[in-house]
C-alpha cells in the first residue's frame, strides 16, 4: 500500500468513526441508558465560565461562584485553564467547540498510535489497523459519553510520549527526550490523574527501552522535570487545594468504588450497550481474537511480550482493593486519590491495539509454520461466546442485539483469521477482509450507543423558571436538593447554587452545607448533596434546610422536585414548570456589617472582583468563601482577609472607604509563568538542537 493509499483510507476511515458527531455537532451526548454526562453538568459550565469571563469581564476567571457558594476555579484540574490545547473549545459556540476539540485529540492519538507502531516495527497497514482498534474503542467512547473528557485527552497524548522514548535511542537524543516531556507536560495538565496509570506502564518501558544505566537515568530525569516544569500552572494550585479538600480523606472502600469485578470480564466479548462507562471493555472481536493468537506465537511474539505483561498488571489492578496485596498499593500517596481503579483498563486496550498490530503483521507474512495449527487456539473463544449465548436464551427466552452482535464478529472474525492462517485468500486482501471487520464492529457499537441531545432543548427545558432566577442580583444563590437546576441550565442562565457536582471540594463548606441542608454527608461524594440512592428526584425530600444558614448564604429560592411543605419555614411553594418554588423572606447582600448601624454599596462584583463603597465602619464580613488568595484593599491600602467560619472578613475604619477584594492567588501566577516559561525555553533549546543537528 503506497503513502498515498494509505492517507486517503485514514481519511475516510477517520471520517467515517467521527460522522455521526459531526452530524450533531452541536449537541450533548450521552450513553443510551444514562440521563447524565460530566460534559453538561461540568466541562460545558467551565467553558462558558472562561468564555463569559473574557468576553464580559475582560479577564480570565479565576474564581468561580457557579456552584458550591464559589469555589477556586483556577486550582480545579476540570476548570480546563491549565490546559492549551482545551482552549480551543472557546472560540466556537458551545457545546460544539467541545466536540470539535474531542474530534481533534481523537485525530490526535490516532496519529501518535500509527507513529508510535511504525517506529516500533510495524507495517503502515499494521500501524494503520493499531491506531484505529485504540482511538475507536467502546471504552473511548463510553466514556465521551460520560463526559470524562479531560481523561480522554491525557489519554490521547499517551501513545506520542512512547513515540517519542522509542525516538530516543535512533535520533537526536536532547530533542526526544525534551518532546517527551513536554508531552508527558501536557497529560499532567489535561488530567493529572492519569500520570499515574501512565507512569506505571511508561517507566518499565523506559528501562527496558535504553541500553545503559546512565541512559535511562537521563531519559527519566530530563522528560519528568520537563513534564512537571511545563504543567506547573496545573499542579502547584491544585497541591493547595488538596490540603482543603475533602478529597485527601478518601477511605480504601471509597477508593475501590467502581473497582473491576469478575463479571465484568464478560465486557471483553460483549459489547455493554449503554453500560457504566467504567465497565465497558470491549476491544471488538477481531482484536481480541488477534490478541489471544498472538500469546500462542511463542516463536514470533518476543517483541510484545512486554505489552502483555504490561495489559495483564493493568488488568489486574483495575480489580483495586478487592485482591488483597493491592490495597497497600492504593495507599501510596498520591495513588490515594485516585477513585476508580477501573481506568486502569485504558492501559490494557492501549496494550491490545500494540499487540493487534503486530499478529496483524504475522498475518500478512506468515513466517514460521507451526506442527500445531494455531487456529485452534481460536475456536474456545468463539465457542465461549457461542454457548453463552445459548445460556442465556435459555434462561431469559431473549438475545439483546448486543449478544447478537458479538456472535456474528466472532465468527466472522474466526473465519477470517483461519482463511489467511490456512492461505485461502490472497495476501492483498488480508487488510481489507480485516479492517472492515474492525471499522464495522466497533464504529457499530459506538453510534448505537451515543444518544445526541440537542443543546439548545436542555439549556431551555424550564424557560419561564430560568428567567425568574436570571433576573436575581448576581451574589444570589439558589438551593435545590434535587438537582433541579442542572450545572449547565445554571451556567447558560448565570444562576449561582450552594450546591453542586464536583470531585473537589472544600472539606470547612461540606461541613458547612451538611449543617444548611440537614442532608448528612456520610463519607466522601462527589455531590452536595449526595444522592444515596441514586435518585434526586426523590433521595432527598424528607430533609428540611437551615433557613438561618441559607440566608447566610444569599439564598433567594429553594427549588426542588418535591413538596417541601412539611418544613416548617418552608411554606406555601408555588409549582413553576413541574418544580416547587420556595421565595425566602430574607434580605439579599453580598454582606453586612457586624455593628448593624454602617452600610455599604456594591460597585462592582465579578469573579475575581468585589468592590465596595462604605460609610462607617466595623467588622464587614462578605457572604462569600474564604480560600488563600483572596486579598482586600481600603482606599488602595492592603488590609488583612480574616476568617469568619467559612466566611471572608476584614476590619474597616470609622468613615467612607473604597474597598476592593481581589483573586491573587501567587501559586497560580506562579505556576502559569513557570509553565510557559518553561515550555518557552524547551522550545528554543529544540529550536537550538534542530539547527546545530543540521550544521554538523
Amino acid at each position: 500500500m503506497t503513502k498515498k493509499i494509505l492517507v486517503i483510507v485514514f481519511a475516510l476511515c477517520f471520517c467515517l468513526s467521527v460522522a455521526f458527531i459531526l452530524v450533531h455537532i452541536n449537541d450533548f451526548f450521552f450513553s443510551q441508558n444514562s440521563e447524565y454526562s460530566d460534559i453538561p453538568i461540568t466541562h460545558y459550565p467551565n467553558l462558558l465560565h472562561i468564555q463569559d469571563g473574557i468576553k464580559n469581564d475582560h479577564q480570565i476567571p479565576l474564581w468561580s461562584g457557579l456552584i458550591q457558594s464559589g469555589y477556586p476555579f483556577s486550582a480545579n484540574p476540570l476548570s480546563g485553564l491549565a490546559y492549551i490545547w482545551g482552549w480551543i473549545a472557546i472560540l466556537f459556540s458551545l457545546p460544539a467547540g467541545i466536540n470539535i476539540v474531542f474530534i481533534l485529540h481523537l485525530l490526535c492519538g490516532a496519529m501518535g498510535t500509527y507513529l508510535f507502531l511504525r517506529e516500533e516495527g510495524r507495517s503502515m497497514v499494521a500501524a494503520l489497523f493499531g491506531a484505529f482498534a485504540f482511538i475507536l474503542s467502546t471504552k473511548i467512547y463510553a466514556h465521551f459519553a460520560a463526559g470524562h473528557l479531560s481523561l480522554l485527552f491525557a489519554i490521547f497524548w499517551t501513545p506520542w510520549i512512547f513515540y517519542f522514548t522509542k525516538k530516543i535511542v535512533s535520533g537526536n537524543v536532547r530533542i526526544f527526550r525534551l518532546l517527551a516531556g513536554i508531552v508527558l507536560g501536557f497529560i499532567i495538565a489535561a488530567d493529572p490523574r492519569w500520570s499515574i496509570p501512565l507512569g506505571l506502564l511508561w517507566l518499565p518501558y523506559v528501562l527496558k527501552q535504553e541500553s545503559t544505566l546512565n541512559s535511562k537515568y537521563r531519559t527519566l530525569t530530563v522528560t519528568c522535570i520537563t513534564g512537571v516544569i511545563t504543567s506547573s500552572a496545573m499542579w502547584l494550585p491544585l497541591l493547595e487545594l488538596i490540603k482543603y479538600s475533602s478529597r485527601s480523606s478518601l477511605s480504601i472502600t471509597e477508593r475501590s468504588v467502581y473497582a473491576l469485578t469478575l463479571s465484568n470480564l464478560f465486557a471483553f466479548f460483549i459489547p455493554d450497550s449503554g453500560g457504566f462507562s467504567e465497565w465497558v471493555l470491549y476491544p471488538s472481536a477481531i482484536v481480541v481474537l488477534m490478541v489471544v493468537l498472538g500469546l500462542f506465537l511463542y516463536k514470533e511474539n518476543r517483541s510484545i511480550r512486554f505489552w502483555y505483561v504490561a495489559g495483564g498488571l493493568a488488568l489486574l489492578l483495575s480489580f483495586g482493593s478487592q485482591v488483597p496485596i493491592l490495597k497497600y498499593f492504593f495507599e501510596i500517596p498520591g495513588v490515594s486519590l485516585l477513585r476508580v481503579p477501573s481506568r486502569f483498563l485504558f492501559i490494557t486496550i492501549f496494550t491490545f491495539a500494540v499487540i493487534s498490530a503486530f499478529v496483524y503483521d504475522y498475518l500478512i507474512s506468515l513466517p514460521v509454520r507451526y506442527r500445531f495449527d494455531r487456529f485452534f487456539f481460536l475456536v474456545p473463544v468463539t465457542a465461549f461466546v457461542f454457548l453463552f449465548t445459548l445460556g442465556v436464551y435459555f434462561a431469559t427466552a431473549k438475545l439483546t442485539w448486543t449478544i447478537l452482535w458479538s456472535i456474528v464478529f466472532f465468527f466472522l472474525g474466526t473465519v477470517a483469521i483461519g482463511l489467511v492462517l490456512h492461505h485461502k485468500i490472497p495476501a492483498r486482501l488480508i487488510p481489507l477482509l480485516v479492517g472492515i471487520l474492525l471499522i464495522v464492529d466497533l464504529i457499530g457499537v459506538n453510534t448505537l450507543n451515543l444518544r445526541p441531545v440537542k443543546a439548545i432543548d436542555m439549556l431551555n427545558d424550564k424557560p419561564v423558571l430560568m428567567e425568574q432566577l436570571a433576573e436575581l442580583p448576581v451574589f444570589a444563590r439558589i438551593y435545590t436538593p434535587s438537582y433541579s437546576i442542572s450545572q449547565d441550565e445554571g451556567a447558560f442562565w448565570q444562576v449561582n447554587q450552594i450546591n453542586g457536582i464536583d470531585p473537589m471540594q472544600i472539606s470547612s463548606y461540606v461541613e458547612y452545607f451538611e449543617q444548611t441542608s440537614g442532608i448528612a454527608v456520610d463519607g466522601y461524594s462527589v455531590t452536595l448533596p449526595p444522592f444515596n440512592e441514586g435518585h434526586p428526584a426523590l433521595d432527598n425530600r424528607q430533609y428540611c434546610p437551615d433557613t438561618k444558614k441559607l440566608a447566610m448564604l444569599n439564598v433567594a429560592y429553594v427549588i426542588a422536585d418535591f413538596s417541601l411543605d412539611h418544613c416548617r419555614d418552608l411554606q406555601a411553594g408555588k409549582i413553576v414548570e413541574a418544580k416547587y418554588l420556595y421565595q425566602l423572606e430574607n434580605k439579599l447582600d453580598v454582606g453586612y456589617f457586624e455593628n448593624g448601624s454602617s452600610a455599604f454599596e456594591l460597585i462592582r462584583y465579578e469573579p475575581n472582583i468585589i468592590q465596595l463603597h462604605t460609610s462607617g465602619g466595623g467588622r464587614l464580613v462578605l457572604r462569600e468563601i474564604f480560600y488563600p488568595g483572596w486579598t482586600a484593599t481600603i482606599d488602595d491600602l492592603k488590609t488583612p482577609v480574616q476568617r469568619e467560619g467559612i466566611f471572608r472578613a476584614i476590619e474597616v475604619p470609622p468613615g467612607n472607604h473604597d474597598i476592593r477584594f481581589v483573586y491573587q492567588p501567587a501559586l497560580v501566577a506562579y505556576g502559569f509563568i513557570l509553565q510557559f516559561l518553561g515550555l518557552l525555553v524547551v522550545i528554543i533549546l529544540i529550536m537550538w538542537e534542530v539547527r546545530r543537528g543540521r550544521k554538523s
